[in-house]
């Protein structure tokens, strides 16, 4: 899929080139015919001995009078007119595919990056490494039987492919041993939000961001217990049977390179910056001031159709899926990879 798209960026034609293509078609006649004309004149300036004679002695009246009009082709040939544009689309989009940059349609999406302003980051796997670990485990009642609400919570996450899904059943495996004690007979995943499944003895378990788990279980007990905590990390609960009973807590690593970056888009390139996460306002808040992102520009707890609405509100903002990074533009926002 990757090299598919690194072909087809590759072939794109940009807007320069079908203007290079167009001055081609007028423009190589016309160097041609000048070409033959200046061969012609020299030619006819020879058979009536307007120039001396030996000028052209040694090589001949053809061939003296046709290395003018190769001249003159050389000279006005538009193959740097024609060349240069396809070969710089093609190292251009070599070059970035080997940072992780791909262009779907790499020409057109090369000339539209001189444009771009406002650059608008995701949190997760662009200024962060993209691979979160539980931190913490806070249990919301006393009474609440662990190794219970673990193997549950692992059955439902175990399914999930999100990569906080993972993170949490990694803990649950690898740190607590854990997580072959039930089993799952239904999963639902709720984009953005969390996943829900039930167990093969007809619990229910929802697992997912605390504003959602809040709001399909009614825990004003989450709610207080979230307020109270000011950590700057990502956290997850858990419900079982519409009961509340857990926060996980999740951190990601900072890219080592995430605040050079945004200051050289802030101070070398004139470019404003932003962040849109789904995150809670603490994590978001935290990671832009690591990197120097003004907090007017952050927008926390977005879910990914918001993140899409948030860029369309910015005048027109282009997106790159991949890397979680848009760009301002006149043209509509496109549907897949720029």
């Amino acid at each position: 899929r990757v090299a598919s798209l690194v072909d087809e960026a590759q072939t794109s034609r940009a807007k320069i080139e079908d203007f290079a293509d167009r001055v081609s078609a007028v423009f190589v006649p016309v160097v041609v015919s000048l070409s033959a004309i200046t061969t012609l004149t020299w030619t006819l300036l020879c058979v009536f001995h307007a120039v001396p004679g030996e000028w052209y002695a040694d090589e001949g009246l053809f061939l003296f009078s046709m290395s003018f009009g190769l001249a003159v082709l050389v000279v006005a040939c538009p193959c740097a007119l024609g060349l240069a544009t396809p070969t710089v689309v093609m190292v251009a989009t070599a070059l970035a595919a080997r940072y992780k940059v791909l262009f779907k349609h790499g020409g057109t999406s090369l000339e539209r990056t001189e444009k771009i302003d406002h650059v608008i980051f995701d949190k997760t796997g662009t200024l962060t490494m993209g691979r979160p670990h539980v931190s913490s485990l806070k249990l919301l009642h006393t009474d609440i039987d662990e190794k219970d609400l673990l193997e549950a919570t692992a059955a439902v996450e175990e399914a999930s492919s999100h990569p906080l899904a993972k993170a949490i059943y990694k803990f649950i495996r690898e740190d607590r041993g854990l997580g072959e004690g039930s089993t799952l007979r239904w999963l639902q995943e709720s984009e953005g939000c969390g996943v829900s499944g039930v167990l093969g003895d007809g619990r229910r378990v929802d697992v997912g961001r605390a504003s959602w788990i809040s709001e399909i279980t009614g825990g004003k007990k989450l709610n207080a217990e979230l307020l109270g905590s000011r950590k700057a990390v990502t956290t997850v609960a858990v419900a079982i049977d519409g009961e509340p009973l857990a926060i996980f807590s999740l951190e990601d690593e900072l890219r080592p390179e995430a605040r050079a970056v945004v200051s050289h888009l802030q101070d070398k390139m004139r470019v404003t910056t932003h962040m849109v996460t789904g995150d809670g306002p603490s994590a978001a808040e935290s990671v832009a001031t690591a990197v120097e992102i003004p907090q007017e520009n952050v927008v926390s707890e977005a879910l990914p159709w918001g993140k899409v609405g948030a860029a369309q509100s910015n005048e027109k903002l282009l997106l790159f899926p991949p890397l979680g990074v848009f760009w301002r533009s006149p043209y509509p926002m496109p549907s897949a990879v720029e």
